[in-house]
């Protein structure tokens, strides 16, 4: 096969060109990320308990749902936090596991609770990380807090529409709600009582199907709709009449506001009131990409509103993956041009390009082996190709090297690119195997740090495979018309010095090899004396280790713990205190 592609004037440079096209034709659809995703699968489980303590939610509702889950197949670990009116749980899977199984039977035992109380809403069951946070969008204005709220929510379902986007979270904003107060005095001068009263409200704010009326010629749906959906209407229900036709109104006894359910429910930014819109993808997508996608709907919405309404992207989650793939990237190629240039020092230039062109090869093979195993363009992979940089060099240089020997024994260029590849083909080939046998392990790893690292020998693996296809079958072929160059000579002046004084250096270091040799013990004794002090060094623990590094990040987050029951002006009162701190130390 080396023979038959070296010598065929069209079969080398087709498959180079089938290699590439394939990894140009993959590349622009891989997801962009930092790194891939190794979460645990997860399912939440949330029970609103209103007005309930923590120690009444913690016996009521916490201590049932363990009690009811316990015996799920694959459950890790259960984690259940009481909080005032709110019982968060997380049960996580062991690997192995089947995530669809897992949340059925979770769901199933959380809804088979009988025993639940009777304020207690029904739980709610979802499965975490089915979204990666992309970026937020602060909404601020001089607007109400009304007509704020009725943006933000227009502007949800906005960005909901954007493509990629999977879930768009208000925060700052709780549900709105009536309040009806009325003092006691006036409820005993009527001869009511507050749950008297709560049921002549609820009687006649009502929206309810009331079935099918049949007729020989259609059937028509009947409906009974006086839900209340003002505070103007709900002021206008009637709470007692007399005979005579006179009417007690609810907003004639009652004082009625729209408030939010939740009062602390409150987001600052820049020191000023807003709501802030928290925007995640689905996995299968990019971030980049729906990031672009969320600046321009911000830019057109800036256009649209003018000065009426400030729109901020904020907490911009894709600036990691950004920065980092810009780093990476850029490492490569100053690697890549390093390795042209040293190879040029060695080589002449053209032998030193054709063999360069093996890494876009390699690197088009991996982003190919990547499409098709569903991989992502991340930290992990692209340190694989980085690493792949230097092995697949090796080979050509290798190749590259012993072609030019056997170009100097007046063979005919077939015989020695023919001759010189076979003759290093199984050096090259124990070199492959021995790097997978090396990396292959990894893909085995258990736990996070497997889920993290099983990409890295799948992509480096692909990438080295398509660089032995180019070293064995294309490389030759290229290199068959500069081995009648090399032949003729005609080297410059600054090779023969180059390799002149490279000459010099080689046997320099062949004379220090051979005092080795001669004080061998010594040498000996000397590498086993490092040895002992390196493992020394390391066992004293001044070399310290860590499953995966702490990434730098360019947001300083600072959270006040309150004692439960705090009242809310106490901490409003605490945390102003604390942006003023953060104000005087910028």
């Amino acid at each position: 096969m080396i023979r038959w592609f070296a010598a065929h004037p069209t079969a080398a440079n087709l498959l180079l060109v089938l290699l590439l096209a394939a990894g140009l034709f993959t590349a622009p659809s891989l997801k962009r990320e930092t790194f891939p995703d190794y979460r645990p699968v997860e399912v939440s489980v949330e029970v609103v308990y209103r007005g309930a303590s923590a120690a009444d939610v913690e016996d009521a509702v916490c201590r049932r749902l363990h009690e009811a889950v316990k015996g799920v197949e694959f459950l890790d670990e259960f984690v259940c936090v009481a909080q005032d009116n709110l019982a968060s749980a997380t049960a996580t899977m062991q690997a192995g596991g089947d995530p669809l199984r897992f949340l059925g039977e979770i769901d199933t035992e959380v809804s088979a609770i009988s025993e639940f109380p009777v304020r207690a809403d029904p739980p709610v069951v979802r499965e975490l990380h089915r979204s990666d946070a992309v970026a937020a969008v602060a909404v601020s204005s001089d607007m109400p807090a009304g007509q704020l709220e009725e943006y933000a929510l227009r502007l949800e379902e906005r960005i909901m529409a954007l493509p990629g986007v999977a879930e768009v979270a208000i925060h700052g904003m709780s549900q709105r709600q009536w309040q009806v107060e009325v003092p006691g005095e006036v409820l005993g001068q009527h001869g009511l009582s507050a749950r008297e009263l709560a049921r002549r409200i609820s009687a006649q704010s009502l929206d309810l199907p009331l079935g099918t009326l049949e007729t020989p010629e259609r059937d028509i749906l009947l409906r009974f709709t006086d839900q209340r959906r003002s505070l103007a209407e709900l002021s206008r229900l009637v709470v007692m009449s007399d005979p005579a036709g006179g009417e007690l109104t609810l907003g004639d006894i009652a004082s009625l506001t729209e408030a939010g359910e939740r009062e602390e429910e409150k987001v600052r930014f820049n020191g000023e009131p807003a709501l802030v819109l928290e925007v995640s993808k689905s996995l299968r997508d990019d971030s980049l990409t729906v990031k672009e996608r969320l600046e321009e709907l911000i830019e057109a919405e800036r256009r649209r509103f003018d000065d009426g309404i400030t729109l901020t992207l904020t907490q911009d989650m894709t600036s990691i993956v950004r920065d980092r793939l810009q780093m990476l990237v850029g490492n490569g190629a100053m690697g890549l041009a390093l390795v042209v240039l040293v190879m040029s020092l060695f080589f002449r230039p053209r032998l030193a390009l054709w063999a360069v062109l093996g890494l876009p090869a390699a690197f088009m093979g991996a982003f190919l082996v990547m499409g098709l195993a569903g991989l992502s363009l991340n930290m992990i992979t692209l340190v694989a190709l980085l690493m792949a940089i230097g092995i697949v060099m090796d080979d050509a240089i290798v190749i590259t090297d012993n072609i030019a020997a056997h170009a100097g024994e007046n063979a005919t260029p077939l015989e020695a690119v023919v001759a010189g590849t076979r003759q290093v083909l199984p050096g090259v080939l124990s070199s492959f195997l021995t790097t997978a046998s090396v990396f292959v392990p990894l893909s085995f790893l258990a736990g996070e740090m497997g889920a993290v690292l099983e990409v890295l020998p799948v992509v480096l693996i692909a990438a080295l495979a398509a660089s032995l296809i180019e070293a064995f079958w294309i490389l030759p072929h290229h290199l068959k018309g500069s081995v009648t160059h090399l032949q003729q000579g005609h080297g410059s002046r600054f090779r023969t010095t180059f390799d002149r004084g490279f000459e010099r250096f080689r046997e320099g270091v062949g004379r220090l090899a051979d005092r080795a040799i001669r004080f061998r013990h010594a040498v000996l004794g000397l590498v086993f004396t490092v040895l002992l002090a390196s493992v020394g060094f390391m066992a004293g623990g001044h070399v310290g280790s860590e499953a995966m590094p702490d990434i730098d990040g360019d947001v300083l987050e600072a959270r006040i713990l309150m004692p439960q029951g705090t009242p809310l002006e106490r901490t409003e009162a605490v945390a102003a205190a604390g942006r003023g701190g953060h104000g005087r130390t910028r």
